[in-house]
């Protein structure tokens, strides 16, 4: 305060107390301080960014997810997100669209480049910085490396969807696949596909005798044959065990759909090469256009579609091995189910409804009859003729194979007793019988034969038990132990489908082994190299060596018989010679002599006796 001369008089003091405002500022600036030590320490990354897709600040978690020195180095080096960061380009547009529209993303997922331009999968979390006005000023948000938790949930999916040992779509993704493919045909009446339904033959044989780990590499090696056979277009799918399915997109009739499954007989015809060891697998195909080929009516499910699959491939099995089988109404009018098969197999002795046939074994070069071999066959009552291939497992694995294999032994001894004192065989003819692994495992089996042979008055020098060539891989000591028994009382002994079974003739000296079949495999095929007849040979040699006897089975034509004629085998089996006949067709070719104009090549125009 002044007075007139300008002088001091007094000081009119004013006091503000500033202690909230000081520590408002106070704890602006603390906040700053812990933002920016979250910022630096942070371990996801946050940023500023322009809607350009350019940078304004990045703490150091960003920069190490992103594979770069610094955050100065990121902001300077990455100027465009949506060319240089997204591996999809068309993502930045998807992510700005989604902040237009809400001004914030949650989980925003997206695949992005690194530096070093490896990839990773990042989750974005922003929202939306804007002025007092209401106007843009940047994007802030942060980031999150999820790539361990993509890998897994695709690895999760991927188990969900695909088979884990062959990398094939399995049953769950192969269903969708071919519900879309039934949509399709649908919509578009010019737009067609066709399933096939594929059953390894005997692979449970390898199974049993190598084990599930060998098993399971040919698994692998034969889904790589099938791929190999396929267009870009079709889906293979393992659906489980040795059950595999093809989708066929675009096949218009059953021939083009018989041309690949052919394709796929010979494609796996070649032998798999697996622990030094060759091994020969078919498949039984079951053919199914989505459209009926006579009305053209469209399936309407896709339950309905692997129904008539799996019935057109029993058809398939029960025509034999590496046969395919289109369906028609008259396989659906019998489809075979194995529960009611089992059923019915009970009861199928005490009706009578099997019959044996008998397929005769030819020596070479006299042509007469060496033996028979009894095959079982079942007349169901309202299916018809069973194949042994569809209910003989089902006996094995039911318990049933031992009352159905003591029936066939003692009707074949009985049939060839008759023959005998008829005065059509002597006892040089033998009888050939099937004996599973299940029977000859069995406590009673010697006794039961003992049994058999005395009811028929039958010598045991006649009677050949056959058995597969893979028994033999069980417990070495015990079949050993049982094959001694039987061979004791007198019985021959022979191992049937040799080669399918992966034994060595080094461990057939440990056997007491009177004979063995050549698979069927070796001499079927039509144009059959060089090679396959040297492995005959060789095997033929070997038997010689081994002082027992060798049968070439599944002699077609006159060109494999004189090709096996050539290798030195002494005796043949096959259609070239007959088809397994009834016993009234086998007298008949007994009281006839057999087959010495067959073996006569001054005589090759003779057509073949099957079926006499």
């Amino acid at each position: 305060m002044y007075d007139s001369q300008n002088q001091p008089l007094s000081f009119l003091v004013q006091v503000v107390d500033l202690t909230r405002h000081k520590l408002a500022e106070l704890a602006l600036q603390r906040a700053e301080e812990r933002y920016q030590v979250l910022f630096e320490n942070a371990t996801e990354g946050i940023f500023q960014m322009t809607r350009q897709g350019y940078y304004i600040s990045a703490n150091p978690a960003l920069a190490n997810i992103l594979g770069y020195e610094s955050p100065e180095d990121l902001i300077t080096s990455l100027t465009d997100v949506s060319k240089q960061l997204f591996l999809e380009p068309m993502r930045w547009p998807e992510f700005l669209d989604q902040m237009d529209e809400s001004g914030e993303v949650a989980d925003f997922v997206a695949q992005v480049h690194r530096k070093d331009g490896s990839l990773i999968w990042i989750s974005l979390g922003v929202h939306t910085v804007v002025d007092a006005a209401g106007s843009f000023l940047y994007f802030e948000g942060t980031v999150e490396d999820i790539t361990e938790r993509q890998q897994a949930e695709e690895r999760l999916l991927y188990s969900a969807l695909y088979d884990s040992l062959t990398g094939l779509p399995n049953r769950t993704l192969f269903t969708t696949r071919l519900q879309q493919a039934l949509g399709l045909a649908q919509e578009d009446p010019d737009w067609s596909f066709t399933l096939l339904f594929l059953d390894l033959d005997r692979f449970k044989v390898v199974n049993d005798s190598l084990g599930p780990l060998v098993g399971d590499q040919l698994l692998v090696k034969i889904s790589d044959r099938l791929r190999a056979c396929l267009k870009d277009a079709d889906t293979l799918a393992r659906l489980g065990g040795d059950e595999f399915a093809i989708l066929l997109e675009g096949a218009q009739t059953p021939e083009e759909s018989l041309v690949m499954a052919k394709k796929i007989h010979t494609g796996l015809h070649h032998p798999f090469q697996l622990q030094d060891q060759e091994f020969f697998i078919s498949a039984s195909i079951g053919i199914v256009p989505c459209r009926d080929s006579k009305t053209g009516e469209l399936y309407t499910t896709i339950e309905d579609l692997l129904r008539d699959a799996d019935i057109a491939m029993y058809r398939a099995k029960h025509r034999g091995r590496a046969c395919s089988q289109v369906f028609d109404s008259s396989t659906h009018s019998s489809p075979l189910s194995q529960l009611q098969l089992e059923t019915d197999l009970r009861r199928c002795l005490e009706r009578n409804e099997l019959q044996l046939l008998y397929q005769p074994i030819v020596a070479v070069p006299s042509g007469k009859v060496a033996s028979f071999e009894a095959l079982v066959r079942w007349h169901h009552p309202e299916w018809g003729l069973i194949s042994p291939t569809e209910f003989i497992p089902i006996a094995e694995e039911t318990g049933l194979i031992v009352p159905l294999g003591r029936w066939v032994m003692e009707e074949a001894c009985r049939q060839l007793r008759t023959w005998q004192t008829e005065g059509l065989v002597d006892e040089s003819v033998k009888m050939a019988v099937n004996v599973a692994g299940p029977q000859l495992t069995h406590t009673d089996l010697v006794k039961q034969i003992q049994e058999i042979l005395q009811e028929t008055q039958l010598a045991a020098s006649c009677l050949r038990v056959e058995i597969t060539e893979s028994i033999l891989n069980g417990d070495e000591n015990e079949i050993e132990g049982h094959l001694e028994r039987i061979k004791e009382i007198g019985v021959k002994l022979c191992i049937d489908d040799f080669g399918t079974g992966y034994s060595s003739f080094s461990r057939l000296h440990r056997f007491p082994i009177d004979a063995l079949k050549i698979d069927r495999s070796f001499v079927i095929p039509s144009k059959m190299s060089e090679g396959k007849w040297d492995i005959i040979k060789t095997i033929v040699s070997l038997t010689g060596d081994l002082e027992i006897g060798a049968i070439a089975e599944g002699v077609e034509t006159r060109e494999q018989l004189i090709q096996i004629q050539k290798t030195g085998c002494e005796y043949i089996q096959g259609y070239f010679f007959s088809s397994p006949l009834s016993s009234k067709e086998a007298a008949l070719l007994l009281q006839r002599g057999g087959f010495e104009e067959l073996l006569n090549p001054a005589k090759s125009e003779v057509l073949p006796v099957a079926g006499v």
